[in-house]
């Protein structure tokens, strides 16, 4: 049976996070971030250099998209499996046993949380409060009314997206993930907002695997990973 091979993949632009020491490393994998910082250095990250950006949200939304499609990088085309975690998320213990359960498929370290809907609903609550500060209510309303006019269904499910395991061999993988970016470019920043459309529209289906819990809260990812606040907003 043929080796697998796996890159673990992360990210920081804008200085936006302090790529932390890997607590469970792995000699034979690959580790990379893609940073728009020609001096960055790491241990074990190797650097995937990007253009610097200074417009806010040109950067944002390219990071977003650079995350998603990880096999268009010449860096990763050869690996079969990609996890992909958030700047601030720190590798704590071996993943290999998640990526076990990856296999085959997409899998997300967070369970169901419900519906789109009451997601959109949710974020505007938070710019109303003052605690949001990726969007706008014009960016969710004009994102949220394409979801209706497509008549994509109540809780068909939503989730949330700072840590992935992918199988880079699925089509259905690659699929969903290109329809994301597609989505994506229809108003929200914040990329949850664009998985539900992204899943229904590439039929993944069953190789779509989620977690035992909601996000930093499921067991798997306490096991495996430690949340650190972002540099840039503290949270």
């Amino acid at each position: 049976m043929k080796k697998l091979k796996i890159a673990i993949i992360t990210y920081n632009t804008n200085n936006k996070d302090v790529i932390r020491p890997v607590g469970h490393y792995n000699p034979e994998w690959d580790y990379f971030c893609f940073t728009d910082n020609p001096e960055f250095h790491h241990l074990v990250y190797q650097p995937i250099l990007l253009e610097k950006i200074d417009d806010w949200e040109k950067q944002y939304r390219r990071i977003m998209k650079t995350r998603w499609l990880t096999h268009k990088a010449k860096e990763l085309k050869k690996h079969d499996i990609h996890v992909v975690h958030d700047g601030n998320i720190q590798i704590i213990s071996n993943l290999q046993p998640l990526i076990d359960k990856a296999i085959g498929g997409f899998y997300i370290l967070d369970h169901w949380l419900g519906c789109v809907y009451e997601a959109f609903e949710m974020k505007r609550k938070m710019i109303s409060e003052g605690k949001q500060y990726l969007d706008t209510i014009e960016n969710l309303n004009k994102h949220e009314t394409l979801y209706k006019k497509r008549k994509f269904p109540k809780k068909y499910g939503y989730w949330s997206c700072n840590t992935q395991i992918r199988d880079m061999r699925e089509e259905k993988v690659i699929s969903c993930l290109e329809e994301w970016e597609k989505e994506y470019d229809q108003g929200s920043y914040r990329d949850q907002l664009s998985l539900p459309m992204a899943v229904l529209k590439s039929g993944i289906g069953e190789k779509l695997i989620v977690g035992d819990g909601h996000a930093l809260n499921s067991e798997e990812f306490k096991r495996h990973f430690k949340y650190h606040f972002h540099l840039s907003n503290n949270h």
